[in-house]
């Protein structure tokens, strides 16, 4: 069940996700560039 709340959270994020280029602030606050912060989290995971 974890699993599944992971997939739909994760399918979820990537649906509201803004659009933002790899090297620009994130939009989460953190102040990193998206390639190394959120970007990671909207990939599709293995099959």
């Amino acid at each position: 069940m974890k699993e599944f709340g992971r997939i739909l959270h994760a399918h979820y994020a990537k649906m509201a996700a803004p659009k933002v280029g790899p090297n620009e602030k994130c939009p989460c606050g953190s102040g990193k560039k998206y390639k190394k912060c959120c970007w990671i989290k909207t990939l599709p995971g293995p099959a």
